[in-house]
């Protein structure tokens, strides 16, 4: 909770706080307090492993949730903009809305079996209403349905500059598809948030290796960028 202490500047902007930090709690679940569960990913498999709400585990982004919005990080992306008066920017909300892609392309090891997590098969409806119950849903929010390598090279081609991208693919090659077809479009200082850098499989983080192939094919030192773990 964001106290008033060191005082805002005003009351407008204690306000904005709050009202993020509200949206900031549903989307991570935290509001539900012990009703809400840690739930632990598990490949090659359709069921979940849930336990009670590991506080440690959901600050460090190492659980999923179990009560929280769906597409609540792009959710609290429009309450961002919402509070600072933002009202012309467009944001992409890009996914299959049907889980993840089989990993059959051969582009990593690690990418197989997640296309049976029926956690992450959520239906863009679903995700709309959402949206919609926070205020949150106009002309500027663009759903882009299917899996990326179908869907960034076209959209690649009707966007002009992004200023943030968040991936949130889980695979390395869902992660490839969007950096080699939107990073040119990145603004200079945008960010890049890759959401799974340091989620692991067997073998390692697919996600985190990803990002260091694409910055080696295009000739990038991947020393100037600076990787912090954001929740």
């Amino acid at each position: 909770m964001i106290k008033k202490n060191p005082p805002m500047d005003n009351d407008e902007d204690y306000a904005r706080l709050m009202y993020l930090e509200v949206i900031k709690s549903m989307v991570s679940a935290t509001v539900f307090g012990n009703k809400e569960q840690s739930v632990m990913p598990k490949l090659n498999t359709t069921s979940l492993q849930s336990k009670p709400l590991d506080k440690s585990l959901r600050e460090a982004g190492k659980d999923w949730t179990d009560r929280s919005l769906e597409g609540g990080s792009s959710i609290f992306a429009r309450a961002v903009l919402a509070a600072i008066g933002e009202t012309n920017r467009l944001s992409f909300v890009c996914d299959s809305f049907a889980g993840l892609p089989p990993g059959n392309r051969s582009l990593d090891k690690r990418d197989k079996y997640w296309d049976s997590t029926t956690y992450l098969e959520v239906p863009s409806e679903v995700v709309a209403l959402s949206f919609s119950q926070y205020g949150l849903l106009d002309s500027n929010v663009v759903f882009a349905k299917g899996f990326f390598n179908d869907t960034m090279p076209p959209l690649s081609k009707h966007i002009q500059k992004l200023a943030i991208m968040r991936l949130d693919g889980d695979m390395y090659e869902s992660t490839v598809d969007v950096l080699y077809n939107l990073y040119d479009k990145l603004s200079i200082g945008g960010f890049v948030i890759m959401d799974d850098w340091y989620l692991p499989s067997q073998d390692g983080f697919p996600s985190k290796r990803a990002c260091e192939d694409f910055f080696k094919v295009s000739a990038m030192q991947f020393e100037h960028f600076q990787a912090k773990l954001c929740i």
